[in-house]
């Protein structure tokens, strides 16, 4: 079996290497260790293997043969000067000679072990999942000969390769913060170790891995609403598993995300500005039974919810979580401390319903003394005497609007006018449905609620999610004002005509509130306050993901905030930029027309300097030179290992163009025009970065 493997590369050395050299490197590579769950016999065969590419490299007759013969199977047909080095190979390299890459033959499973091992500590790790998952599949074509076999611990060896390859292809996704794309490589190298009973300790290495990634995961599939039909749900499923392990939303449990409880709860708060009034509603509803954030989450949504689509079931719904949540924290002898303050949520919730004595009760029972203060000096805007009810009117519109619907995605840009809301039919029609159910009272229906399974599965009065579509607001014509006083129940017909009525008669709408003198309302945010410590405000933008991982196992991208620094010890996507921007300019002077092989200098550094620096000479020497169209088109990821600021990687996705001239003459045969995504090993030298090697990894 041919495996992608050189002598050269073998060592870990490009083909000018130095006698010396081949004999530091050759001592390295004795020193370096693999995972100690290797058998001695794959062991032995990668020893084996270095030792071959030794013995021929380090005696100057052996080498010079097999250098005679590298060269043959990397030269094209026309003799073109290209070297096509596997180890370190340039954009175009990649494109026209790649396919003539040496390699070796193996002629036993061992050797064939140890061989995929070496390509997996190059970092060939989807080659190495690749050929394994084939072996392991073909093994009568895979094995050199009918009487040669994996042995048991030899398919343990194989198995082994093939899981760390797709583990580190899971951590190059993750610092390429391709999140889920990263889970699935580090779940596939996890499913083959559990599908063969192997490696207990692995797996579960695997698993705390994964378990770290999931707040990422949870981010990026709630972001692709409108790419992918099935990352909600997903994402929402994967924010379930979470909720689980942890015994709740503030659950003190560890589901080894990295994340505290309150790190956790602010996650929470983030993510809500990608799921809607119903997906919110319909996911804290279900864990309200052991948690009181969610508890209080379910409620916010049920009022959102039930407000912008006019459906009051929803309302009634929220103001039910809120009883259950003001009894739960009601000591035999409350104080400020341990008393949840929701009063004002209650208020707005009955205001909605209808019920307008309820709701001015329930603000006197409210300690919020600046929302009671904003409430009384709404109410003093009124023509006559200060009217409660209309300040209640007015603070009710303002916080629907600026603090509760910019939490839900549906919602963010609504407005909130009570007026359409009462001025609904289907509104009047539900609230008059209220009134003919047969009155319970709180002791009763909260203690029904807190014990029901209707905590999880809705009242059955309440359409089906899928039933409901969000309808039109009706306009607040002199019609629909006639409307607002048909024969009803006495209770029905004087409370909501009475609010509808100071709404059509003062023409309260937000543009009349006195913002400037009164600021925007924070928040009615007591219960929040108490769980995470963090107050919403009215103006909340989408920021990125705030995780604050606890040692996680690669070290994650840096942030695009520090691409303004001056400290040019550390990469950004500016930097990045710029060294490669400076490659193409020195590839262009090296490699083109003027020979000036010398610029090579300020950008690259040993060993791929010698390489091209060899390479343009050749040019040169044999009148060619090529010309070149360079195109940045992303810098897709930029970081530094975590112990050595002076050693970085960039990947980018490059276009590059060029054509060949040979005595003057075009060679259109040997030009091209590619789209590569590419990695750049950089390494600061003299104040400067510089780039030690290029690979392609992979053409677009």
């Amino acid at each position: 079996m041919r495996i992608p493997l050189d002598y050269y590369r073998i060592i870990g050395l490009p083909l000018q290497a130095t006698a010396d050299q081949i004999e530091q490197a050759y001592q390295d590579r004795l020193r370096q260790t693999s995972r100690s769950e290797y058998t001695q016999g794959t062991l032995t065969a990668r020893k084996q293997l270095i030792d071959w590419a030794y013995e021929v490299l380090s005696d100057p007759e052996q080498r010079s043969e097999y250098d005679a013969n590298y060269l043959l199977t990397t030269y094209d047909v026309e003799g073109e000067e290209t070297v096509a080095l596997p180890q370190i190979e340039s954009e175009e390299e990649a494109v026209v000679t790649a396919p003539q890459t040496p390699k070796i033959n193996v002629e036993t499973p061992q050797q064939l072990l140890g061989a995929l091992l070496i390509l997996y500590e190059l970092g060939e790790y989807q080659r190495v999942r690749s050929l394994g998952e084939w072996i392991l599949s073909n093994p009568d074509h895979a094995l050199m000969a009918e009487k040669e076999e994996l042995s048991p611990a030899m398919q343990g060896d194989l198995v082994l390769t093939i899981a760390l390859s797709c583990w580190e292809l899971g951590r190059e996704l993750w610092r390429q913060e391709e999140y889920e794309a990263a889970a699935v490589a580090v779940q596939e190298g996890k499913n083959i170790l559990v599908d063969w009973d192997l490696f207990p300790q692995l797996r579960q290495e695997m698993t705390s891995e994964l378990n770290k990634l999931s707040p990422y995961r949870v981010f990026e599939l709630l972001s692709q609403r409108n790419v992918n039909p099935e990352a909600v749900p997903n994402g929402i499923a994967l924010l379930k598993e979470m909720f689980t392990k942890r015994g709740g939303i503030d659950g003190e449990c560890s589901d080894d995300s990295g994340l505290n409880r309150d790190e956790f709860l602010h996650f929470v708060q983030q993510i809500r500005e990608y799921l809607t009034a119903q997906e919110q509603e319909e996911l804290f509803a279900q864990e309200a039974q052991r948690s009181s954030v969610a508890m209080y989450l379910a409620a916010c949504a049920g009022m959102a919810r039930g407000f912008a689509y006019l459906e009051p079931h929803y309302i009634r719904q929220g103001k039910q979580f809120l009883q259950c949540l003001e009894q739960d924290h009601e000591p035999d002898e409350p104080t400020k401390e341990n008393q949840a303050d929701v009063y004002l949520e209650e208020s707005i919730c009955a205001l909605l319903l209808g019920d307008t004595e309820t709701a001015l009760s329930l603000i006197e029972k409210s300690q919020e003394t600046d929302a009671i203060a904003q409430i009384q000096a709404y109410s003093a805007q009124g023509d006559d005497t200060p009217d409660l009810l209309l300040g209640l009117c007015n603070y009710a519109e303002e916080w629907l609007e600026s603090v509760l619907f910019p939490k839900f995605l549906d919602l963010a840009d609504e407005s909130a006018s009570l007026k359409d809301y009462f001025a609904s039919s289907s509104v009047q029609e539900t609230l008059e449905s209220f009134q003919t159910a047969e009155p319970e009272t709180t002791s009763h229906r909260t203690s029904d609620f807190l014990t029901s399974p209707d905590t999880v599965a809705f009242p059955s009065q309440i359409p089906d999610a899928e039933e409901i579509t969000p309808p039109q607001p009706e306009t607040s014509t002199g019609k629909n004002r006639r409307h607002l006083r048909p024969k009803r129940r006495s209770r029905l017909s004087s409370k909501p005509s009475r609010i509808a009525a100071l709404l059509l008669v003062t023409g309260v709408g937000l543009g009349a509130i006195a913002l400037v003198i009164f600021g925007v309302y924070q928040g009615v945010n007591a219960l929040w306050s108490r769980f995470s410590q963090t107050q919403p405000t009215a103006n909340i933008e989408k920021n990125p993901l705030a995780l604050k991982l606890e040692t996680p196992p690669v070290p994650i991208p840096e942030s695009d905030s520090d691409e303004n620094t001056t400290d040019s010890t550390f990469l950004n996507r500016d930097r990045a930029a710029q060294i490669i921007n400076r490659w193409f300019t020195r590839k262009r002077q090296a490699l083109g027309s003027d020979h000036n092989v010398e610029a090579l200098r300020a950008i690259l550094t040993n060993p791929l300097l010698s390489q091209v620096q060899s390479r343009a000479q050749t040019f040169s020497n044999g009148n060619s030179y090529q010309e070149f169209e360079h195109e940045i088109i992303s810098i897709d990821s930029w970081q530094h290992p975590t112990n050595n600021p002076n050693q970085g990687q960039i990947t980018a996705t490059v276009r590059e163009a060029a054509t060949l001239y040979r005595n003057g003459e075009e060679i259109p045969n040997r030009s091209y025009d590619s789209t590569l995504k590419v990695r750049y090993d950089v390494v600061r030298e003299n104040k400067g970065w510089r780039i030690q090697a290029i690979t392609v990894i992979s053409d677009q």
